[in-house]
């Protein structure tokens, strides 16, 4: 946490140049003593969430890391309605679904051991609507924003979503190729 707190005030060179054959680089203070940026980067860096807890004290630390898990909630939550919404749900049934997308066992799981994989269950629905738009709008905008978002954000979601989104794809081609083909006969 100290190292975070003092992200803004130190040298480039301190934070991303670091060599490990370079006397000073390693330090227990510090995950298990590489360089901030390897340290960091997988989950950190590209989480816009992980930077709120700049505004919060060492004394405070553990509330601060509530809050960020909370708010990644609140954010999957309206993700999902988000994507509920564009598939006609409305009113209480958009707001169990919500409910019940963000407390599934995933989330519920990832909120207590490892918030960063809250992350996938923000960017699932966004991703979704986003071929759907493909599909039936033919408007690339909102997958060209979401996905260099999501690699920016962590590159293991954004192979895992990839793929995901791929499986929703290819089922939305079928549903329209086999709507298609009925409509003929």
């Amino acid at each position: 946490h100290r190292d975070l707190h003092s992200f803004p005030t130190r040298r480039s060179s301190d934070l991303f140049i670091q060599h490990p054959f370079r006397v000073g680089t390693w330090s227990w203070n510090l995950g298990t003593g590489q360089d901030w940026f390897t340290a960091y980067s997988y989950y950190i860096v590209g989480d816009p969430f992980a930077y709120l807890i700049l505004f919060f004290s060492t004394a405070h630390i553990a509330m601060g890391y509530q809050l960020i898990i909370g708010l990644k909630l609140i954010a999957a939550g309206v993700s999902f309605s988000f994507m509920a919404s564009k598939f006609g749900f409305k009113g209480g049934t958009l707001v169990v679904g919500s409910i019940s997308y963000v407390f599934a066992t995933f989330g519920f799981y990832a909120a207590i051991n490892h918030s960063p994989f809250l992350t996938a269950l923000i960017y699932l629905p966004i991703l979704i609507v986003g071929v759907e738009r493909i599909f039936f709008d033919g408007n690339y905008k909102l997958i060209l924003i979401t996905i260099p978002l999501l690699i920016l954000n962590s590159f293991y979601w954004g192979i895992v979503l990839a793929l995901v989104t791929l499986i929703v794809f290819v089922r939305s081609e079928e549903r329209r190729v086999g709507k298609e083909c009925r409509s003929r006969w």
